[in-house]
């Protein structure tokens, strides 16, 4: 492999400066799948990372790591949640979505579904548009990219890279779902994940939106919760869009499905003439038939 889709964690991992053994033990304990040469892709990742701020890694006794380049990395948000550093609003975004993305990475089951379906290329949005009509859980669109995008980012990997890392699992109920997923088969994925949906795409996106309506009046409340309740808000407003959008979408598609039903009605069949109207030159359709002692026995024709 030339990549790990945990790149983000590993790289949180060596500025703060664990040891290759405690760093490799994070990811066992984690239960990462880790490949062969994870040694030659960490100490890779080193390097680049000490030329980027040498002088943070030769201080002996090195302060906080500068917000400002773990903002550039995009890894910001995890490493303050890993490490305790100051929170800085400048950098708030990329911190929504870590709470979701740790009870995704703690919970096998959602786990397990989450990286098959990306294995399979499922977009973000519908991954959590399924496990929200599906579990009586409610995943907010920034945790399910927190947790692609730290956790199992296998969009830049190749097909012999994500062979790779299928290879290296070692839960067999992970490597099943992996094994399926890379054959593109995702009709089956879902369903052998219990997550073939039930309900339509509008109603799905309908649920989602009242939840998210509902969440931001719970937490409306309170002005402790006011930055909560904008979240939520905001989430509701991008649903009810999309949900739209995808009316508007059917309406197009109903649209042109009636145009084409339109013309097929308009075309003139022509009309089958009856036997008497076409008098003489109906055809004769009499045929000669046999009495029953005209047709031959089998022992007749065994003696011919």
């Amino acid at each position: 492999m030339e990549s790990l889709p945990y790149e983000n964690l590993v790289t949180c991992l060596i500025i703060h400066q664990e040891t290759p053994a405690n760093l490799v033990d994070y990811l066992r304990e984690h239960e990462f799948s880790i490949p062969s040469n994870i040694g030659t892709l960490c100490k890779n990742l080193n390097v680049k990372l000490h030329k980027q701020n040498r002088e943070y890694f030769d201080n002996p006794n090195p302060a906080e790591p500068p917000v400002s380049w773990l903002a550039d990395l995009g890894i910001y948000g995890l490493y303050h949640k890993l490490y305790g550093t100051p929170f800085e609003p400048e950098y708030r975004d990329q911190i929504a979505g870590f709470d979701g993305a740790l009870r995704i990475l703690e919970d096998p089951k959602m786990r397990r579904a989450v990286q098959a379906m990306a294995l399979a290329d499922i977009d973000d949005d519908d991954i959590e548009l399924m496990l929200n009509a599906r579990y009586d859980i409610t995943y907010a669109p920034n945790d399910i990219k927190f947790f692609l995008e730290h956790y199992f980012n296998v969009d830049n990997l190749r097909t012999p890279e994500r062979k790779e890392l299928v290879d290296a699992e070692t839960n067999p109920e992970f490597k099943n779902m992996y094994l399926i997923a890379m054959r593109g088969d995702k009709s089956y994925l879902l369903w052998k994940l219990g997550l073939a949906p039930t309900k339509t795409y509008s109603e799905m996106m309908q649920e989602m939106m009242n939840d998210a309506f509902y969440m931001f009046k719970e937490k409306s409340r309170t002005g402790r919760q006011s930055e909560e309740a904008y979240r939520w808000s905001q989430l509701a407003l991008k649903i009810a869009e999309k949900l739209d959008k995808h009316e508007k979408e059917e309406d197009d598609a109903n649209a042109l499905f009636k145009g084409l039903d339109f013309g097929l009605k308009t075309q003139e069949v022509p009309r089958i003439m009856t036997m008497d109207e076409l008098g003489e030159d109906a055809p004769d359709f009499e045929l000669e038939t046999q009495s029953p002692g005209d047709i031959p026995r089998k022992k007749d024709l065994d003696n011919d």
